[in-house]
């Protein structure tokens, strides 16, 4: 199986939660985890555009529990392996 990892892709390796709609687009929230990650700050300094920090931080803690970076991970590596960018 090889899907892009675009927003169909990444979609497939989270899944979709039922319930209310989200306030955030998950965009929005995985952009505010990669800023912190990048940014080295603590995540209440997370910028509010970005969403609560209390939320991009149940995210990126869910995620982390469920293994899904594991898979974004595995999934990325596989395709740069594909294209010949692993050496």
């Amino acid at each position: 199986m090889s899907l892009p990892l675009n927003e169909r892709g990444l979609r497939y390796l989270v899944g979709k939660k039922a319930g209310r709609p989200p306030k955030w687009t998950k965009r929005q929230l995985i952009d505010g985890i990669r800023w912190r990650i990048r940014a080295g700050t603590p995540w209440r300094d997370v910028p509010a555009r970005y969403g609560p920090w209390q939320t991009v931080y149940g995210l990126f803690r869910r995620w982390q529990r469920a293994g899904v970076w594991a898979r974004i991970l595995t999934a990325l590596q596989a395709l740069a392996d594909a294209a010949g960018a692993i050496v």
